[in-house]
């Protein structure tokens, strides 16, 4: 295969984008961690955010490392023996599964506590319910990404596939289904929902509260939660078409050219890394209160370093 020139420095670029992506993701998801511990919200909500943030800081780790990897040296992690086959597609699936379904259930808690006010259950989930939900999250993701661990090295091909490339490709498209589009579909309508019910009940409210009532950063939660799934259904779009022709096998019937695929897959790969890289970025733009609280802390931290070095007295 004939590299030009202009494809190497297009990868070379890509995986310091990787590299950039990777220190963005880990201090982002630091600060989601920091920023929510800080945040007068409801214990359940908090550690569902905070959970959250860790399983995207593994997702970071695990995607950044192999397309490092991939674009900098051709080292195809997933395809080195059968032991990385079958972990590396494990755990991203799993780690992913487990955050956007975390996703699915704040959103589905803040609509039902706005069209359910008064509901006792509701109004007193606390921390310890939270922790049992996540381990619930954790044993189906483990249940559905269980074939992942199935998997074998077609050493002819080197590729890494379940049982076979027909079973890679089903797979591929249930993956599609309750990782992309349900999670999408689902925090949008009840995301919409509550919005919908907020509106309602401003219509109710005196000047006064309402006014009050805007600065609950518990509403801020909904446009978090709701910002971030619009990006993640929209950056995962390139790599799901890419994934879709090479599984009907409409790439290997033209005449394609290799290295242009290979370039589209890890552009689109960065697209989907980044999702969780910039997540903390993406509430801090949404949030008022997560740019409070980055302010304060930017404050409190500069007053300590000029405690620390007397020149800045």
């Amino acid at each position: 295969m004939n590299i030009s020139t202009p494809y190497i420095i297009i990868q070379q670029f890509l995986a310091w984008c990787d590299i950039f992506l990777i220190v963005l993701g880990i201090i982002g998801n630091s600060l989601i961690i920091i920023v929510s511990l800080k945040q007068k919200i409801r214990e359940f909500t908090k550690f569902l955010i905070m959970t959250e943030a860790i399983w995207d800081f593994f997702d970071i780790i695990i995607e950044g490392v192999r397309y490092f990897l991939l674009s900098f040296y051709e080292i195809e992690i997933r395809n080195l023996n059968l032991t990385t086959c079958k972990l590396y597609t494990f755990l991203l699936n799993y780690f992913s599964d487990v955050s956007v379904w975390g996703l699915m259930v704040l959103s589905t808690e803040r609509y039902l506590l706005l069209k359910y006010p008064t509901n006792f259950t509701l109004r007193n989930l606390t921390k310890k319910h939270a922790v049992i939900f996540t381990v619930l999250l954790l044993l189906l993701s483990f249940v559905k990404n269980f074939v992942q661990l199935l998997s074998v090295l077609n050493e002819t091909r080197m590729l890494c596939t379940i049982y076979s490339e027909k079973g890679q490709k089903i797979n591929s498209y249930v993956d599609f289904v309750l990782n992309i589009l349900v999670p999408f579909i689902w925090v949008a309508i009840f995301t919409l929902g509550s919005i919908m019910l907020i509106r309602t009940q401003n219509g109710k409210l005196s000047k006064t509260v309402l006014n009050c009532n805007l600065k609950d950063p518990s509403r801020h939660v909904l446009r978090m939660i709701f910002i971030i799934s619009i990006y993640r259904f929209t950056s995962s779009i390139p790599l799901t078409a890419l994934q879709i022709m090479v599984n009907t096998g409409y790439l290997y019937q033209k005449d394609i050219n290799i290295p242009l695929i290979i370039l589209m897959h890890n552009i689109s790969t960065m697209l989907l890394l980044s999702n969780n890289s910039i997540k903390f970025y993406l509430f801090y733009h949404v949030s008022p209160f997560y740019q409070i609280t980055i302010s304060e802390l930017m404050r409190s931290n500069c007053k300590k370093i000029k405690t620390f070095i007397p020149s800045f007295n």
